[in-house]
């Protein structure tokens, strides 16, 4: 929330906020609300912002707060959250949202304590003290301009009014040092015997943490105390320079929102390695390019946002986005040149990357012939890039009018190859300006030629060479789009149906000799075939259907139809697990299922590519698939590899060991 007509300050300080709001999701919605609505959360930049939210008791005055002094405060109001980020003057509210963006919920940094211990502290004082069922909300963060970490943090506490004399008497022990240590344990309590450790850890000091300067406690119905924070000063050194402050020689339009552009650190950018300069107008939209920056990067830096009109020493800056209209630095490019504002059209916006804008450093300007010139750039920057227009995955991108002029160039396309012919057609007529030419022919080779590119060429030709008559010259096209080259030969090869090949044996070879056997004796056939399990079925039925109509027993004719790719697990899926089908759970001890081991050939002197484990692979996952059939633990079915024998066994046992099956089973090659 930021007001009717927020001021340049106001959009900063939004900026730096809506960054770390991007930074903490996975998706964000571009533009920005600025008007939160239903249980959204209200976040009030500002005094314009203030204003315009109308809380009836914002709990907070910007008037009240000294001069680069910030404020971040938590209200409730109407079963509604706001979070309110004000300042005593503009250098104070930009405190606050860098304070909101780069610290909080943390004391100084990400890496520090979150204000939850500081919190914690409280409610472990008054409770050790013997006053029990404190509530303790933190509501504010302070912090005064050019200050690492938190200034002041506001809780409120509310006790019962029986043990309020003795909340404020805690707490003020609290402020003097009295109530640090732990009053479980008296002091001098001696060791007890054979307790050899002589340096008991000391219990950690309450509010010690880095960062945190105080602590205001507002105690409901009592007094306000403040409590200094305990953590010892920084050690002296050097202070660390900005991360990804480098050059970005290879940034483009097209590549801006990667690590060769504005952001850094790899294929998955952990950075922002930008800095947002913004002008007096045109940057409405300064917040919605923030939040895009901390959403595509996995790590952020702040401050994110500095005014144009305070940087000096720009090339010793990261990346600087050049935003708005009257933007000083955008006025330093225009006076040398590299940059032109000046021809663009009212309402027209500009989006460029401008090489060695300061020092060998680029920067981005992000401009217009006005405000609302101005406005449009940024918010295709923000909203759209690095697509044309509409984002999606089947969208066009920079990239791909990149690519496309690329293409064009090199003569890798239509349009770049018949650009390139047309230009070796017109040195040709260069060539032959001293001849008088009767008639021409033209031989042009594109891929995907236009319809209309032979009566185009044929008038340009016509053009150069100097004939009246078009007709004078004869163009042909030789398209080369192998989707519709010529047929140079073809070739049809007619692989049989292997059900075919299998009825066709059946009949020839197995149905005779089973008429011809009679009652002789059973009749087992086994077939491997690549076809899905129904219809290896139908086949085992008309099979056995065909051997019982010539004559052979039902009872001694056995037919099997199995997969032939994946034959383990068929045999497995297919030929023991209906077996086992029925059988009670527990009654099964142990299923072990013995793959032999595949290794090369002796003669072979080494092989580049082997399996050992090829048999293995094959039934996978056909221990999970028995596991869930038969409803036993998948513990009770292992593997086991053998170096002889045959290729697959299996052996069933009863929970007490005794043999329930047992089976074996080759593959056929």
């Amino acid at each position: 929330v930021l007001g009717e007509d927020p001021s340049p300050d106001v959009l900063a300080a939004a900026a730096e906020i809506a960054a770390r709001l991007g930074f903490e999701t996975m998706a964000m919605d571009l533009p920005l609300s600025r008007n939160p609505e239903g249980g959204q959360v209200g976040i009030v930049v500002g005094r314009s912002g203030l204003e315009a939210a109308g809380l009836r008791s914002p709990g907070i005055d910007p008037a009240s707060l000294d001069s680069g002094e910030g404020a971040v405060a938590v209200r409730e109001e109407d079963g509604r959250t706001w979070i309110l980020v004000v300042g005593g003057d503009d250098e104070g509210l930009q405190a606050a949202a860098r304070l909101f963006a780069g610290v909080l919920p943390h004391t100084r940094t990400l890496s520090t304590a979150e204000l939850s211990r500081v919190r914690d502290d409280l409610a472990e004082t008054l409770e050790a003290g013997g006053v029990a069922d404190a509530t303790v909300r933190l509501t504010q963060a302070r912090v005064r301009a050019g200050q690492a970490g938190v200034g002041r943090v506001i809780a409120e506490i509310e006790v019962d009014e029986a043990n309020l004399s003795a909340a404020a008497e805690l707490l003020r022990g609290l402020a003097t040092g009295d109530a640090d240590a732990d009053p479980g344990e008296p002091e001098g309590t001696e060791a007890e015997p054979g307790d050899e450790s002589t340096d008991a850890e000391a219990p950690p000091t309450r509010l010690a943490y880095a960062g945190l300067e105080s602590v205001e406690v507002r105690l409901a119905g009592g007094p306000t105390i403040r409590i200094a924070g305990r953590a010892a000063p920084d050690a002296p050194g050097p202070i660390a320079g900005r991360p990804g402050s480098g050059g970005k020689n290879d940034m483009d339009l097209s590549n801006l929102y990667t690590s060769d552009g504005l952001l850094g650190g790899g294929v998955l950018p952990n950075r922002v390695d930008a800095m947002l300069a913004p002008g007096e107008g045109g940057i409405d939209g300064l917040p919605d390019l923030a939040g895009r920056l901390g959403l595509e990067s996995t790590g952020l830096t702040v401050p994110l946002v500095v005014p144009a009109a305070s940087i000096e020493g720009a090339a010793a800056r990261p990346t600087l986005v050049l935003a708005g209209v009257d933007n000083t630095l955008t006025g330093q490019l225009a006076d040398s040149a590299k940059v032109d504002t000046g021809s663009l059209a009212p309402g027209e916006g500009l989006i460029q990357v401008v090489p060695a804008a300061f020092g060998s450093k680029p920067a981005l300007v992000v401009s217009g012939a006005d405000a609302a010139g101005a406005e449009r750039a940024l918010d295709q920057l923000a909203r759209t890039f690095p697509h044309l227009a509409e984002r999606g995955d089947d969208r066009p991108t920079v990239d791909d009018v990149e690519r496309g002029l690329w293409d064009a160039l090199s003569g890798h396309s239509p349009v770049g190859q018949a650009a390139t012919g047309l230009y070796k057609l017109g040195r040709i007529a260069d060539k032959l300006a001293d001849r008088q030419i009767a008639r021409a022919d033209v031989l042009l080779s594109v891929e995907k030629a236009d319809p209309g590119l032979e009566a185009y060429v044929q008038a340009r030709a016509a053009e150069a060479l100097g004939l009246a008559d078009p007709a004078a010259v004869e163009v042909t096209v030789d398209d080369r789009d192998v989707q519709r080259a010529a047929t140079i030969f073809a070739d049809t090869l007619a692989l049989p149906s292997e059900v075919d090949r299998f009825r066709e044996l059946f009949r020839a070879r197995v149905l005779p000799a089973a008429a011809s056997a009679g009652s002789a004796g059973p009749i087992r056939i086994e077939a491997r075939l690549s076809e899905p399990p129904e219809l290896r079925r139908q086949l085992e039925r008309e099979t056995r259907d065909a051997l019982i109509e010539a004559g052979a027993p039902a009872d001694a004719v056995e037919v099997r139809v199995l997969s032939a790719f994946k034959q383990g697990y068929s045999w497995l899926e297919e030929v023991i697990l209906p077996q086992l089908a029925g059988a009670d759970p527990g009654g099964i001890g142990e299923i072990v299922i013995r793959f032999r081991r595949n290794d090369p050939p002796a003669e072979w002197p080494q092989q580049a590519i082997h399996t050992p484990v090829r048999w293995l692979h094959e039934i996978f996952p056909i221990d999970e698939v028995f596991a869930r059939e038969l409803g036993v633990e998948l513990e009770r079915i292992r593997f086991e590899q053998t170096t002889e024998g045959p290729t697959y066994e299996v052996t069933v046992t009863e929970a007490g060991g005794a043999e329930l099956l047992s089976d074996e089973f080759e593959p056929h090659r």
